[in-house]
């Protein structure tokens, strides 16, 4: 309160203002912070640094229209920020604006944002079906003196390559040679389990997963994964819903743990309940694989003009298509949908 006051009674002390306006940063009051950083940018229209953090700021409130004007300027201005180009690319990203996120991406050459721009670029070429080009680009960054939490963030950028390309015989061997590195990092060993689940090799994605919960008890990604894995693929759905409780408790309104639950309920017989959370997660999040895993349970209940139109919703939808073209083609072969 003090320094607000003084800031007031003193408005052309830009020093003050701008020691105000950082120390609102660290408080995390990013929307004052905003408003004195803006004024600050009148005074210094040119100055690197308050045009870097407003374009941060906008970032921290969700505005990334603006955050995107004023990281663009800054790099227009010619400055030749890193921060910059990598920030500016991850909203070009989320905006689904590829080409012009690599590109910001790519001229990131130094500091600590090097390694996970790279990442995301060799990522984002992958979706594009250049797998190879990919993995090449990915294996250039790797460095024999490199730290340990960068060699793990390069095995799983690898892995996450080859599993999206099919390619899961290769992943799960990267991940064991991998492992044999850091053979307790959890990071991987999760990564290796969702990898076994595709071989269908359960019993390494069993023991992987509860290695996992082990050394972090409250992991909800992991506890929904071993019970997902087991309400989907074994019998055993009662310790099944008992873990994906223990993750719903921890993330109560995840969408994928959501689904996850309603799916053991409808395991377990009871459709009412898989209904109740399935229809939530689906409002949570339009999925494709939801959808295929609400419209079952829809159509096993006889509701099957809801089903349909759940299916028709998730045909249109991101997600595992896979997954809903199989349910949709197992319940037919049982009885004709259409």
């Amino acid at each position: 309160q003090s320094i607000a006051a003084a800031v007031e009674a003193r408005p052309k002390d830009t020093h003050l203002r701008l020691q105000y306006a950082r120390m609102l940063v660290q408080m995390k009051e990013f929307k004052v912070a905003t408003g004195q950083f803006l004024i600050l940018q009148k005074e210094m229209p040119n100055d690197e640094n308050i045009l870097l953090s407003l374009g941060l700021l906008f970032i921290e409130t969700a505005e990334y229209h603006q955050g995107k004007q004023y990281l663009q300027e800054l790099l227009n201005k010619g400055y030749k920020n890193q921060q910059a180009h990598y920030y500016l690319g991850r909203i070009q990203q989320s905006q689904g604006e590829y080409m012009a996120a690599i590109a910001n991406y790519e001229r990131v050459h130094t500091g600590e944002y090097l390694l996970d721009a790279r990442i995301r670029s060799a990522s984002l070429i992958a979706d594009s079906g250049q797998t190879e080009e990919a993995l090449t680009r990915l294996e250039s960054l790797s460095d024999k003196n490199q730290a340990e939490p960068d060699q793990i963030k390069l095995y799983l950028a690898k892995g996450q390559v080859l599993n999206a390309a099919r390619r899961n015989d290769e992943a799960y061997r990267l991940y064991n040679s991998a492992l044999q590195r850091s053979p307790e990092n959890t990071d991987l060993l999760y990564a290796r389990a969702l990898t076994a689940e595709k071989l269908d090799l359960l019993e390494v994605t069993e023991s992987d997963l509860k290695m996992v919960i082990m050394h972090e008890p409250e992991n909800a990604s992991a506890l929904n994964a071993l019970g997902y894995t087991l309400a989907d693929r074994t019998e055993r759905l009662t310790e099944a819903r008992d873990y994906i409780l223990k993750a719903a408790k921890l993330l109560p309104d995840d969408p994928a743990i959501l689904d996850s639950l309603g799916w053991v309920y409808y395991r377990l017989g009871q459709h009412k309940d898989a209904i109740k959370w399935l229809s939530k997660a689906f409002n949570a999040l339009q999925d494709a694989e939801i959808a295929a895993h609400l419209g079952e349970v829809l159509w096993v209940d006889g509701q099957t003009d809801k089903a349909r139109s759940i299916w028709r919703k998730g045909e249109r939808l991101e997600g595992n298509k896979t997954v809903l073209e199989n349910t949709m083609r197992r319940l037919k072969e049982q009885q004709s949908i259409k």
